[in-house]
């Protein structure tokens, strides 16, 4: 997986900041449907047991589904996007938070990258996992309805292992194999907008909380390139089990990426993403085929996680589209939907 890639699949998860206050998601409207979550009055411990229990059902679930696309696989994505709270933490309160959710993924080498302002505070951790993966942990707290002359960032990125600190609006050096990541505003993120410099306020897309109202949002992001899908599980569970740790509901969306030695024609594509839905019990629900690229959603009773697309839950989206400079087919097949950009 590239850089570039890389950084846009971990800014997707603020970008459904978006989607729950305006209901846009990627190209289509949508908006995540009422997922059973973990009932306030269960414990820590009952929401860390339930979210793993669902982890191995929706992990074999998408291997399922990428094993009948006859590709052979390159590398997966678990991401989370958890809504942590409607208030302005403080950077000391997301430090801690992300340090103890650092901790339970088991990252090591960690990077820090933090920025202060009026609007927004942001704490990030990020490093390498268990099994060759690269982490990255994001918090951000949005205080909305400031002037854009709100005050500059008043701390500056900083490296754990005591590397000189780096001005805040710089680009985060990642460790060594890990892709690299943009400190980009995650309110630009949300809205689709340019980056803003650190010293400007979060601007809040339509419909999102009105003027001195405020939201924490937590961003995970797990990726490992390699050949097999080996370890996507036991990420997957980590992640789930780091999210309800903290008393929070994950909502978990996972995508593996490989590629196919052969071009197939429009038809031959369409053809091979019913087959790929039909293996794990899925009906189609939209998709598009344009410019040899195909993309197409379903959805497949049984999974607790999915979302809304035009009024109809979707949970499994299959893409396929000819890789003209390695002379193959790029796959990718995430659940609900996928979460790497292509």
């Amino acid at each position: 997986m590239g850089k570039k890639k890389w950084a846009l699949a971990v800014l997707l998860g603020v970008a459904l900041w978006g989607m729950a206050h305006n209901n846009g998601f990627a190209a289509t409207s949508s908006q995540r449907s009422a997922v059973p979550t973990p009932q306030v009055t269960l414990g820590k411990q009952s929401q860390v047991t339930l979210g793993v229990q669902r982890s191995r059902v929706e992990s074999s679930f998408l291997e399922t589904a990428f094993a009948a696309s006859g590709a052979t696989p390159t590398g997966y994505l678990v991401h989370d996007w958890t809504q942590v709270n409607q208030q302005f933490e403080s950077v000391n309160q997301l430090a801690s938070d992300a340090t103890a959710i650092s901790k339970e993924l088991s990252l090591v080498a960690p990077h820090i990258l933090e920025r202060r302002t009026q609007a927004e505070n942001y704490y990030e951790i990020y490093g390498a996992g268990p099994g060759h993966t690269a982490i990255r942990v994001v918090l951000s707290s949005f205080r909305f309805g400031l002037p854009t002359s709100a005050a500059p960032a008043t701390s500056a990125a900083s490296v754990a292992t005591g590397a000189p600190a780096a001005p805040a609006t710089s680009t985060a050096s990642a460790p060594e194999g890990a892709p690299a990541f943009s400190a980009t505003s995650a309110a630009s993120a949300a809205t689709g907008a340019s980056a803003a410099p650190a010293t400007s306020a979060a601007s809040a897309p339509e419909g999102a909380p009105a003027a001195g109202e405020a939201e924490t949002l937590l961003v995970l992001a797990v990726q490992k390139d390699a050949t097999k899908t080996a370890g996507l599980t036991q990420d997957w569970e980590r992640m789930a089990s780091a999210v309800a740790g903290q008393g929070w509901a994950p909502q978990i969306s996972a995508c593996i990426e490989g590629f196919r030695n052969d071009r197939m024609s429009d038809g031959q594509r369409i053809h091979w993403a019913q087959t790929v839905l039909q293996n794990v019990h899925a009906v189609r629900v939209e998709g598009l085929t344009s410019n040899n690229v195909t993309s197409i959603s379903g959805y497949s009773h049984g999974q607790d996680i999915a979302i809304l697309a035009a009024g109809h839950p979707i949970n499994l989206q299959v893409a396929a589209y000819y890789n003209a400079y390695r002379h193959h087919t790029d796959v990718l097949v995430g659940t609900p939907v996928i979460t790497i950009p292509y």
